[in-house]
């Protein structure tokens, strides 16, 4: 594995992707996928690949369904079954970081916190860094 992040780097990561998610919602595109866009850039120099192209594909995503958050919700439930029926621990553990994301912004802190802990689990099976920073994300939302 590469670099870790340390609690200040995933700290500053999520709330760029809280705020992007907020800015999605709110129907202003150019910030959201300002912030994504820098979040993604944060994540490459923290080492994590994988959440780098992860973020730049949910802004893409985001945009392509004008900041609907209810629509981005079901599409990584669909791909989150289609890539563990595959086994793929990698896109199953970004797509369930990526549903913790959409629940908190949507206010379900448990449900965040629920599929964050699986998250990391599967992006610590497959040996990515990302698995760190979403365990830290896990214990900024326990702390509070």
């Amino acid at each position: 594995m590469e670099r870790m992040a340390t609690d200040v780097d995933a700290a500053a990561l999520l709330r760029m992707h809280l705020d992007a998610l907020a800015a999605f919602r709110a129907g202003d595109v150019t910030t959201g996928t300002t912030l994504l866009t820098e979040a993604a850039a944060s994540e490459q120099t923290l080492g994590c690949k994988a959440g780098h192209l992860h973020t730049l594909h949910q802004s893409r995503l985001l945009t392509h369904l004008g900041g609907d958050l209810r629509r981005a919700t079901q599409y990584y439930t669909d791909t989150y079954r289609t890539v563990s029926s595959f086994k793929n621990r990698e896109g199953a553990g970004l797509c369930l970081r990526s549903l913790g994301e959409l629940s908190l912004a949507s206010g379900n802190a448990k449900a965040a916190a629920t599929f964050w802990r699986r998250g990391a689990e599967s992006l610590r099976a497959a040996k990515l860094p990302e698995a760190d920073v979403v365990a830290q994300w896990l214990a900024t939302i326990e702390q509070t």
